[in-house]
């Protein structure tokens, strides 16, 4: 659900952009890690300790692809074990463009796209996804102008069958 619904989660902003560890400052098409996540999260029956973070957009607990043209999900295709909270072909290397940072906050990890460009874009992005020990996850959107609609936000299981698609294109 989000956070226009009845029940819906509370907008709050974790910026981490000064405070963060940096996983990523330059890059097109990267993938990197493995990041520790602070704590033991269930992902789909799976136990996960790390991540991975990569510039389009996804973080996955075990994918090191780097696909940057985003699809349908559920798909064997796309990236497993991914969280998707603005999948698109992104880059860090654009003049200008920022930096990706995670940080555990108040037991929390927070992973932050601040300032990132679409390939093609000008206007940065900033988004986060928040992982919590119980289970829940969040992705929130700080700024998203011009972004266009060829992005996907969802996340889907290590076969690529089971997922969640929120928006495709």
């Amino acid at each position: 659900i989000d956070s226009d619904a009845v029940g819906g989660p509370v907008f709050n902003w974790t910026d981490i952009g000064d405070t963060g560890t940096a996983a990523m400052t330059t890059g097109d098409d990267s993938n990197l890690g493995p990041f520790p996540i602070g704590f033991t999260f269930k992902y789909y029956d799976q136990q996960f300790t790390t991540f991975r973070v990569c510039s389009n957009g996804f973080i996955s607990f075990s994918s090191t692809v780097t696909t940057y043209s985003n699809t349908a999900i559920p798909s064997a295709s796309a990236p497993l074990n991914m969280l998707a909270p603005f999948w698109d072909d992104l880059n860090l290397t654009t003049a200008g463009s920022g930096d990706i940072f995670y940080q555990n906050v108040g037991g929390n990890l927070v992973i932050q796209w601040d300032g990132v460009y679409t390939y093609t874009g000008s206007i940065p992005l900033t988004f986060q996804v928040i992982l919590t020990p119980s289970g829940t996850i969040t992705y929130q959107y700080l700024t998203l102008g011009g972004a266009g609609n060829s992005a996907t936000v969802g996340m889907q299981n290590a076969t690529g069958t089971v997922g969640l698609q929120v928006a495709y294109n």
